[in-house]
């Protein structure tokens, strides 16, 4: 018995007793299937070694059918290996590892074709003791570029991964990432080491030892860490290997005691009451391992129960992330919820232990999304990386351990409302099957409370709409009235200073000819100022009214001086916002189609917009800009452009309808867009927008067509009542000359 022999011994228990194990765990997770194949294959080179270390000298061809079956090990346990890490790590790598693949079908092809002429070549007796594959002899250029691709450029490569990852992480995923760095190095020093004697450096193979060193170290990850969280499975085999040891002992113990009927009885007894024993045991383990995790899939059940109370969305994802976060013990949650206005999930609200900030949004058209629409409820990380590999960047991205599918409605009316996104547990735990069907019970609830929510929020802004429009009309009644109430005294006003200004030009006694001209001055100051109050009352008389809906030929230079007294109103409402506004205004513009009225709704719905939408703009200047320009022959262009968060996926026809907007979703109802678009209708323009995307700024515009020279006015239902006196008093003055 030689050092070979002993540690081939080493090698055969180490491996093949973690590959016996985990053979019967391959549906918790495939990285179980793999990682057991590359135990596997380190078992099958402590077996061929072991007969090689005991093959005699006279015994070539035994030794080299030996090397033969032996080297199914260094082919496909780098190929187990880079495939068990690569899928661990959650990498897309799918080219890779169909590469490797077909490259080790290829080099086993090669073991076995004309006796290995093309590969191992030839044998050769060494240290007195055994046969080991010798290179010298030959010098094998096949063999050669097998050892330098599988065992330099392969390996090399996937040890790169695992480094990175084991560079990127913390906590218990480090620890994890730890102990298969470690194995890997032990397990590949020993496999170079070995191939030194191939390349003619005779250094001893007790290196050996080392390739049984890292199924061990891996064995210790699994269970210290929670490398593949078999908990159960582990108390599951403690307890089959107690009870049986109980049931098969016992018996043999009183046989060698010479009480061989009573061995016969007991063993009998205790065959037939295994199977109970061990079930009574495991459920109490099973009860005692999982008592922690049954109390937070309970409470997690009140909390869904609890989310139909909620009443906005805020509160149902700051709900989510806090509770499921605190008891489940995980190291983020985050919820995305669809925005209709930006054909996005939109990050809500998210509670988190890394720095590592979650993404913003998830695109409408990400296919991950497509993927969570047909999947109502939790699915693991992990199945949909082995079911669709081409998701790993994204995965890798939110750091999901769990995706919740938030469904509401059935079949063709299912909408996905929105998506949970959970991390790591503590301590690298996995989420068991209880975790998910819990899960599944909170995703419908909360799909609920979500359309809930939404239905109440709509609920509120039609009703604050339809109290607007009340308070609207109601208001515009009052604005009327108290327009008509202060234009009489102001009217009044102006008659008794220009009595008294006419009086004045009679040269009165008592006054000097220069208080005469300097009374006079200021009287006109006080009329000059009289008829501007008179005016602006007469515009806003005029809006309170509202268009007459006729169209006609109106003076858009007009229409422009009515929206100026509006601006001022809406100006001040932004002051705080410090917006350079700023006009642009072609002259001698011909008429155009409209009504006066409507055409100051547009102004006046376009550059609020455009107020709104500049408030968010916290890296440059704020600016709005109104332009009227003639565009051709046939239209006038009125466009409003803003700096502001743009315009991002929105077509046209979604923009302009009720209650579309480009605000937050508790911003704004979308009404101004839609009024425009009820305008252009009424006077036949066309409308629009222009945006390069978000956070580029929006251009919306209308085209109102050139009045024909025929075409009749659209004349101002409301006239100034300071018009109306002057008008009355030149008639008088006529009349009495």
């Amino acid at each position: 018995m030689n050092v070979l022999h002993i540690s081939s011994y080493f090698i055969i228990l180490t491996s093949f007793t973690l590959f016996i194990f985990l053979l019967s765990k391959w549906k918790l997770n495939s990285s179980v299937m793999i990682i057991s194949w590359v135990c596997f294959s380190s078992g099958i080179w402590g077996l061929a070694s072991n007969f090689i270390s005991t093959i005699p000298k006279e015994n070539y061809q035994l030794a080299y059918l030996w090397w033969k079956i032996g080297y199914f090990s260094p082919i496909f346990g780098v190929i187990f290996y880079s495939h068990f890490i690569i899928h661990h790590l959650r990498l897309n790598k799918r080219f890779f590892i169909y590469s490797i693949y077909i490259l080790g079908l290829i080099s086993l092809f090669l073991v076995w074709f004309r006796d290995s002429a093309y590969f191992l070549s030839d044998i050769s007796f060494v240290f007195n003791q055994f046969y080991w594959h010798d290179w010298t002899i030959r010098k094998n250029p096949i063999y050669l570029l097998f050892y330098i691709f599988f065992e330099w450029v392969i390996l090399v490569y996937t040890f790169y991964l695992l480094l990175r990852e084991y560079k990127n992480s913390q906590g218990n995923k480090r620890n994890q990432l730890k102990y298969l760095v470690l194995g890997s190095v032990i397990g590949w020093i020993g496999c170079q080491l070995q191939y030194a004697v191939d390349f003619g450096f005779f250094l001893y193979p007790y290196c050996t030892f080392f390739i049984g060193v890292y199924p061990a170290i891996w064995a210790y990850a699994i269970v210290k860490y929670r490398l593949m969280d078999i908990r159960l499975a582990m108390s599951n085999a403690v307890i089959f290997i107690f009870v049986y040891a109980l049931v098969l002992g016992a018996p043999f113990y009183v046989f060698f005691l010479g009480l061989k009927f009573y061995a016969l009885i007991m063993g009998i007894g205790l065959a037939s009451a295994g199977p109970f024993i061990y079930n009574f045991i495991q459920r109490r383990a099973e009860a005692k391992i999982l008592e922690e995790e049954r109390y937070y899939q309970k409470t997690v059940r009140a909390l869904a129960r609890g989310l139909v109370t909620l009443q906005t969305l805020d509160q149902v994802a700051h709900h989510l992330c806090h509770s499921l976060r605190r008891l489940m013990s995980i190291s983020r949650a985050a919820v995305y919820l669809y925005h209709t206005d930006e054909q996005s999930y939109h990050l809500q609200n998210s509670e988190e232990y890394e720095d590592k900030p979650c993404p913003e949004e998830i695109s409408k058209e990400d296919p991950l999304i497509a993927y969570l629409k047909t999947r109502n409820g939790a699915v693991s990380a992990q199945e949909i990386h082995e079911k669709r590999p081409e998701f790993a960047a994204v995965l890798h991205n939110l750091r999901a351990e769990v995706l919740v599918s938030m469904i509401h409605g059935e079949r063709n009316d299912a909408r996905l409302l929105g998506v949970l996104v959970l991390g790591s547990k503590d301590f690298g735990a996995a989420y068991t099957p209880g975790d998910l069907d819990t899960l599944n019970f909170l995703s419908g609830l909360a799909a609920v409370s979500i359309e809930a929510c939404r239905s109440i929020h709509a609920t509120t802004e039609k009703i604050k709409e339809e109290g607007a429009a009340i308070r609207r009309r109601s208001l515009d009644n009052m604005v009327s009235t108290m327009a008509h109430e202060i234009d009489n005294p102001i009217g009044g006003l102006t008659l008794m200073g220009s009595m008294f200004k006419d009086y004045l030009s009679t040269n009165p006694p008592g006054f000097s000819p220069e208080a005469v001209a300097e009374t006079q001055k200021k009287i006109s100051e006080i009329l000059e100022c009289a008829e501007r109050v008179s005016k602006i009352i007469a515009y806003i008389e005029e809006y309170s009214r509202g268009g007459t809906g006729r169209v006609g030929s109106v003076d858009i230079y007009a229409a422009h001086e009515g929206y100026s007294i509006l601006h001022q109103v809406i100006s001040k409402q932004y002051r705080k916002e410090a917006v350079n506004y700023t006009e642009e205004i072609e002259p001698n513009l011909p008429m155009v189609l409209g009504d006066k009225v409507l055409l100051e709704e547009i102004f006046a719905n376009y550059t609020e917009n455009a107020y709104h939408a500049v408030k968010r703009n916290n890296q440059e200047e704020k600016k709005v800009a109104l332009k009227i320009f003639r565009k051709n022959g046939n239209y006038i262009r009125i466009e409003v452009v803003d700096n502001g968060y743009g315009v991002v996926g929105k077509p046209k026809e979604d923009l302009f309808n009720v209650p579309v907007t480009t605000k937050g979703s508790m911003e704004g109802t979308g009404l101004g867009c839609y009024r425009v678009r009820q305008i252009c209708e009424i006077i036949d323009a066309k409308y629009g927008f222009e945006s390069e995307g978000r956070d580029k700024g929006a251009k919306f515009f209308v085209e109102v067509r050139v009045a024909p020279p025929d075409t009749p006015k659209n004349e101002t239902h409301l006239e100034m009542r300071s018009d109306w006196f002057f008008k009355g008093k030149k008639n008088a003055e006529s009349e009495q000359t």
